[in-house]
Parts: C-alpha cells; sequence; structure tokens
C-alpha cells in the first residue's frame, strides 16, 4: 500500500507511519458501507404514535398531589426534570456529608441547627 501526500509525492510503506501535512491535494478513495436500518417502519411509526402517561398508585399521591402542582408551577419552564432530580441527589448527598463531619460515628449529640 502507498499513499501520496501533496505534491511532493512521498511513499509511505505500511509499517511506518505518515507525517500530517495540510494539503488541498490530498486524495482519499475510502468506501463507506450503507447504513443500516436500526429500527423498521413499524417500529418508526409506533415510536411516532406513542404517549407518556404516568399512573401514580401510592396511598399517599392524592394527599401530595396539590403541592406536587404547586412545586412544579414555581419552578422555571427551562428547568428539565433530570437537573430537578440531580439537585435533589446534591443536596441529599451534602446534607448527609454535613451529619457525618458532626458525627462520624453516629453517636454523639448533633446541633438542632443541623437538624433544619
Amino acid at each position: 500500500m502507498t499513499m501520496v501526500f501533496g505534491e511532493s509525492a512521498s511513499f509511505v510503506k505500511n509499517t511506518q507511519r505518515a507525517p500530517f501535512k495540510s494539503s488541498s491535494k490530498v486524495s482519499s478513495t475510502t468506501v463507506t458501507p450503507p447504513p443500516t436500518r436500526i429500527l423498521s417502519n413499524q417500529q418508526i411509526v409506533r415510536l411516532k404514535e406513542h404517549k407518556y402517561s404516568c399512573v401514580c398508585v401510592s396511598m399517599l399521591d392524592p394527599y401530595l398531589q396539590p403541592y406536587w402542582n404547586w412545586l412544579v408551577m414555581q419552578l422555571p419552564v427551562w428547568m428539565a426534570p433530570n437537573l430537578i432530580t440531580i439537585l435533589g441527589l446534591i443536596i441529599n448527598v451534602l446534607t448527609t456529608l454535613i451529619l457525618i463531619m458532626y458525627s462520624p460515628d453516629c453517636n454523639q449529640h448533633v446541633s438542632n441547627r443541623l437538624m433544619i
């Protein structure tokens, strides 16, 4: 296999690596295989028709639903649901780390101001 770079026509063997040269006359003949379809036409139609529906069956959901609705209305529209979940995780991890700092063995008394 030989490769030609630019006008100088330097040849490169299979075992050597060609130096990078910026030239507009570099030609390459690469053959790309035709794209394969991952989903069939029927699957694509079903995917377009899909509607997300969430059903809560917990016992506390009827009581907490007004609170969740109020909370959602307080958040900006640009905030994605995954961002809300990650923020909740960060808050839980930070509060846990603070409690571990003040009571590493969980047997020491922790100040009341940390229990807010």
